[in-house]
């Protein structure tokens, strides 16, 4: 596999990790179901978090979108004592009343800055949402294909992502995805927290790779 279909194959399940955690409906799940196909072009099924990333896909085509709606709200919306699963990173690691909600995504906000990134917060609407920064690494990822032509040294890009993982997604994620996955609420979501995890062991141990690799190598 060359390093440019892997950034491709990287991006394509970091875009379906965002998208499946956003509001649902019935283009949502015709985009993802279409998924497979394309990133098992890339090499998706060389990987050992494939099968978690199918069976996610599985799921969320053979779901309703309404009962999807239901669940998306109990799981991931405010309710009485707030959402059973804080899809954001402030809600997870900060405190409202100490201003660490505010210092988080100030923080954020620094670093898709210095990334270069003009960043969609998309219908959530902020800044840390897990569908957010899912979209930052696809974009780090995109950039990294995209080298030759970004301006942009393969160097860089690669320490970038090794620091969004370290400093933001590896800091909360797992966490959250544990959460999901212990509500149960359902299938789809069950499967997709899933995903994600074993996803993000696998990123864990090839974005140092990519780094190390980066020495020499040509921008």
């Amino acid at each position: 596999m060359s390093l440019e279909d892997l950034s491709r194959l990287r991006q394509g399940v970091y875009r379906l990790a965002a998208a499946g955690f956003l509001p649902p409906n019935d283009d949502l799940i015709a985009g993802v179901g279409g998924a497979i196909p394309v990133l098992d072009a890339l090499g998706l099924f060389d990987y050992a978090f494939a099968p978690a990333i199918a069976e996610a896909v599985d799921a969320l085509t053979a779901s309703n979108a309404d009962d999807l709606a239901v669940a998306f709200v109990t799981l991931f919306e405010a309710g009485v004592g707030g959402a059973v699963c804080p899809p954001y990173e402030s809600g997870n690691l900060g405190d409202s009343r100490t201003g660490e909600t505010a210092q988080i995504q100030a923080e954020l906000k620094r670093t898709y800055l210095r990334y270069g990134l003009r960043v969609d917060e998309g219908p959530a609407g902020l800044i840390d949402h897990v569908a957010t920064e899912m979209n930052v690494m696809a974009a780090l990822c995109d950039l990294e294909a995209e080298r030759d032509s970004s301006g942009r040294t393969f160097d860089r890009i690669t320490r970038n992502q090794l620091e969004f993982l370290n400093d933001h997604l590896l800091n909360w994620v797992p966490q959250f995805t544990a959460k999901v996955h212990a509500a149960d609420r359902h299938r789809f979501y069950t499967a997709l927290a899933e995903a994600v995890h074993w996803f993000l062991e696998h990123e864990r141990q090839l974005v140092p790779l990519l780094v190390g690799a980066s020495v020499g190598a040509e921008p």
